[in-house]
């Protein structure tokens, strides 16, 4: 058993080293808010919500505790003291409340992605928002403008096959020099690199 002496060492120990977190803490703090800002702009895994729901569990009996108080405006030994009963709480009935909450954790996580898209919240977390191409097509592609252009396209990349300058497969792209899809004159076609064509501004 620890002797009072030992007892008040031990208890500095702890002190010193939640003093240690929470220098650290406010040194990163800058380039963790980076880090949480790129974090929300992905779907949460099913293993971070549960992880979530947990600390949500432990967070109900944390307020239980405080007692209308803030955890910032406790003392390090009274922060202390509310972990040991936390810690000392029944797992079994952690867990109740943790299952208690994960499905509205899980619909939270949903509308937030869908916020952030500005889409249509996916019908499971973690399942990618399916592209519109019907929509795509009807608002820009179908377009009797881009349907002429993208003709012009493919005429321009079958006289160059007819010339044996490009085939199918080959990751080369016709492109049109002045950016003018609608002219097909030879001084203006020239072969590039798909990947080169492809991520330059055409709109020049």
């Amino acid at each position: 058993m620890l002797g009072f002496r030992e007892y008040l060492e031990l208890d500095e120990l702890t002190r010193q080293a939640r003093m240690k977190m929470s220098r650290a803490a406010k040194r990163t703090a800058r380039k963790r808010a980076k880090a949480r800002k790129r974090k929300e702009k992905r779907v949460k895994s099913g293993e971070a919500l549960v992880s979530k729901s947990q600390k949500a569990a432990r967070n109900v009996f944390k307020t239980k505790f405080l007692r209308g108080k803030q955890w910032s405006e406790l003392s390090h030994s009274e922060k202390e003291r509310i972990d040991k009963r936390i810690k000392k709480i029944n797992p079994k009935k952690l867990k109740a409340i943790q299952t208690k909450l994960l499905p509205g954790i899980r619909r939270d996580e949903r509308e937030r992605i869908a916020r952030l898209r500005d889409l249509k919240a996916p019908s499971d977390v973690g399942e990618e928002a399916k592209r519109d191409y019907k929509k795509e097509y009807a608002n820009f592609h179908g377009k009797p403008e881009q349907r002429a252009k993208r003709s012009k396209r493919v005429l321009a990349r079958r006289k160059l096959e007819a010339q044996g300058r490009v085939k199918k497969g080959d990751g080369k792209d016709v492109d049109h020099k002045d950016g003018n899809a609608n002219n097909n004159s030879p001084s203006n076609l020239r072969v590039m690199d798909r990947h080169t064509n492809r991520s330059r501004n055409n709109n020049k």
